[in-house]
């Protein structure tokens, strides 16, 4: 009898072991599981960025083409609602608003783009240069 408690003991003892290994395996499954979903989400955020980033500029671009500068306008501002540092969003409101002949508003849109990524000098130079043609064509200069 003495033999028989010892051995449901012993038993009880390698159960409880077993359990105990079943949960930790299983916490760690879980936790691999849940990092695997965060990696998936982020890279995927990443994707959908990218992807809408790409899509603003071909939509700007079709605008810019079609001279629609209306709707050109109200893309650009939608896009700096929900990201005020997208150079492009600028680059685009730029080219948009000298096509209308906002001149004032058309150069503080180029000199933003020369604030976020001065790389962008050669490429903005031309811009100003013309907006300083025109509107020293037009009238007086701009005053800052």
């Amino acid at each position: 009898m003495e033999n028989n408690i010892t051995l449901l003991i012993e038993e009880a003892e390698t159960i409880k072991w077993l359990l105990i290994a079943l949960v930790c395996i299983g916490f760690l499954l879980l936790s691999v599981f849940c990092l695997v979903v965060w990696m998936l989400y982020v890279a995927g955020t990443a994707m959908l960025s990218q992807q809408g980033e790409k899509i603003f500029r071909v939509q700007a671009e079709d605008f810019l083409c079609k001279n629609e500068a209306a709707e050109l306008l109200e893309h650009c501002n939608d896009r700096l609602n929900t990201h005020p540092n997208d150079i492009w969003a600028h680059w685009y409101l730029g080219q948009a608003n000298f096509n209308i002949s906002a001149w004032r508003e058309s150069k503080r849109n180029f000199e933003r783009v020369l604030e976020i990524d001065p790389s962008w000098f050669h490429t903005i130079e031309t811009w100003l240069e013309k907006i300083e043609e025109k509107t020293s064509e037009s009238g007086p200069k701009l005053v800052e």
